[in-house]
């Protein structure tokens, strides 16, 4: 058995540092899930979100904002299906997978056409949308990827809309 001496261990320390213990600070990565709602691409952080569910029953609510397609049954939970499409462009969405958010006090999920990836971004690959119209309201970012700019869904926005809607 062969020992190694101290220097050896400290100098294959030193090589390996971490960022954190080396002094370096190293940039925050920040986690989305990048999907569609028909041809346009959006992302969520994915703290938010809870799971992603394919095919599930819309059950029909009456008198609420035609934005928001029904209810889904998930583990017993019901769901407000929301209708970004809607919301944005006045016309359904043909879709069948659901992304449920996470949300201690409300439970809503987004209808959409597919998941693209789940992807991790860098921080400073991150925007912030400064722009003061009715839709801009409803993003809080804008990410880089892959050469393209993706707005990230404000959803604290979307559940504050759906309450003003609603009472």
């Amino acid at each position: 058995m062969k020992l190694v001496d101290n220097d050896e261990i400290i100098k294959s320390l030193e090589n390996n540092l971490t960022p954190e213990l080396s002094g370096i600070e190293s940039e925050k990565i920040l986690k989305f899930v990048i999907f569609k709602i028909d041809n346009k691409t959006y992302a969520l952080p994915g703290e938010i979100v809870q799971e992603i569910v394919l095919d599930m029953p819309i059950y029909y609510l009456p008198f609420v904002p035609k934005y928001i397609r029904g209810l889904v049954n998930r583990h017993g939970n019901p769901y407000a299906v929301v209708d970004i499409k809607v919301l944005f462009e006045k016309e359904e969405l043909d879709g069948n997978r659901f992304i449920i958010i996470r949300d201690l006090n409300e439970k809503i999920c987004l209808i959409i056409s597919e998941i693209t990836k789940i992807v991790n971004i860098k921080e400073s690959q991150v925007s912030r949308i400064t722009s003061e119209n009715e839709i801009s309201d409803f993003f809080l970012d804008s990410i880089d990827l892959d050469d393209q700019e993706v707005p990230v869904l404000n959803i604290y926005q979307i559940l504050k809309k759906i309450s003003n809607d609603i009472s």
